[in-house]
This record gives structure tokens, C-alpha cells and sequence, in this order.
């Protein structure tokens, strides 16, 4: 059986969690800019065999359902460029320095 969302989430040595697709210029994005700014992060294949089932979990539990869907320390940051408050988003985050302040602040692994 695939694993949960949550438990993909829960077990990530990394504090950023990005679920994407390889085709996706967004997922590509935000990869590139985590990658630059040195930032370590698991990154969950939806193009795998338990894509969809994931897919189905992210758009039920976080009302998203468009890739890259990013966690930080478990919390539901969004996609790219949007989030579900106005100031999130991987993108905006990184450029405004609160990506980081929310990895340094809650240094829970």
C-alpha cells in the first residue's frame, strides 16, 4: 500500500516536502529555486503508481490541486506563486526571506 500524504510528510528528513511532476514549469521552478538557495528537500513524484491516490489526498485534504504542492515543517505553504493565505507561495517566500525564518523557527527535526 502507498503511503498517505501525511506520513510522506511526517517521515521527510528534509523541512520541505514539494509534490510535483516532471512535466510541470512550475514544479521545475520551484526545484531550481530551492535548489539555488540551498534549501534541502524531498521531492514526491506524482507520476508515480500512487500519483493519483496522492493527487486525490492533496485535493480533498488541502483544496489543492495543482502542482508543485509544497509543505514546510508540515505546514501547507501553497504552490508557486499562490498559497492559501495571500503572503504564501514557495516563490514570494523564498524572495522575501520567510521560507527560511519558518525552516529556522520551527527546527523540529
Amino acid at each position: 500500500m502507498s503511503s498517505t500524504v501525511s506520513q510522506i510528510i511526517s517521515s521527510a528528513t528534509e523541512p520541505i516536502v514539494v509534490f510535483l511532476t516532471n512535466a510541470c514549469p512550475y514544479c521545475t521552478k520551484v526545484v531550481a529555486a530551492l535548489s539555488e538557495a540551498k534549501l534541502s528537500f524531498k521531492a514526491v513524484d506524482l507520476n508515480s503508481d500512487s500519483g493519483a491516490e496522492l493527487r486525490k489526498e492533496l485535493r480533498s485534504t488541502f483544496k489543492h490541486s495543482s502542482v508543485p504542492a509544497v509543505f514546510v515543517r508540515g505546514e501547507f505553504i501553497g504552490g508557486a506563486n499562490d498559497g492559501p493565505e495571500s503572503w504564501m507561495g514557495t516563490l514570494p517566500l523564498l524572495k522575501s526571506g520567510k521560507l527560511a525564518e519558518m525552516i529556522e523557527s520551527n527546527p523540529k527535526l
